[in-house]
């Protein structure tokens, strides 16, 4: 499975299955897991290097790091693809899971679990109904 959301063809060329990504997989496809298990790495082996007052400046740091890191990511995985909108939805996702799995919104006191829900639930719900359409960047 490529990870890359296809576009959606209008037309079956020959020998091309042409089903699109369905609603599961662009809904998987669009959460940036691997730039997501890269940060919680840097941060799990740093934090235990710093006081937790002193974990705020590298942990923002290495969360726009990372941040940044996504659409690089999506362009050296495209190719010839369209990777633009997938990497504008990835960018989101980043920052909905590492709201809901980091300390940093905590450090920062801007955590409110019922917001870190809320924000999983409608991501999940409504990141699946975005198809990639065939001129898409």
């Amino acid at each position: 499975m490529s990870r890359l959301i296809q576009p959606e063809q209008r037309f079956k060329l020959a020998g091309e299955s042409g089903k699109a990504n369905d609603y599961t997989e662009r809904v998987i496809k669009y959460v940036p897991t691997e730039i997501i298990a890269g940060y919680l790495f840097v941060i799990g082996f740093i934090k235990p290097l710093t006081k937790n007052d002193d974990m705020i400046l590298p942990g923002v740091v290495i969360f726009a790091v990372f941040f940044l890191l996504v659409p690089i990511y999506f362009k050296l995985l495209a190719k010839s693809e369209p990777f633009i909108t997938q990497s504008v939805i990835a960018m989101v996702a980043f920052i909905i899971w590492i709201y809901n799995i980091s300390d940093l919104p905590v450090l920062l006191n801007i955590y409110a679990s019922w917001v870190g829900a809320l924000l999983l639930v409608v991501f999940t719900i409504l990141s699946g109904l975005i198809k990639i359409k065939p001129g898409d960047k």
